[in-house]
C-alpha cells in the first residue's frame, strides 16, 4: 500500500511530469496551494497526495 503522505517525488520530476517549470511549483508553494517536505540539502519532495493536487492545479490553470 502506498503512503499518500510520504514525500517521494523530487521537484524536477514533478515539474517534468506535469509540464511546468520548477519555479512554477515554488510559486504554488509560496502562495500556499501546495506543501513540500525537504531533504537535508533543502530539495523539495512531494507526496502522492501533493502530486495529485499539483496535477489538478495545472489542469485548471491551462
Amino acid at each position: 500500500m502506498i503512503d499518500e503522505k510520504k514525500p517521494v517525488y523530487m521537484i524536477g520530476i514533478v515539474a517534468k511530469l506535469v509540464g511546468v517549470h520548477p519555479q512554477t511549483l515554488r510559486f504554488y508553494e509560496k502562495e500556499g496551494l501546495i506543501t513540500s517536505a525537504r531533504t537535508e540539502g533543502q530539495t523539495r519532495l512531494y507526496s502522492e497526495r501533493e502530486f495529485r493536487k499539483i496535477r489538478k492545479i495545472v489542469y485548471l490553470t491551462k
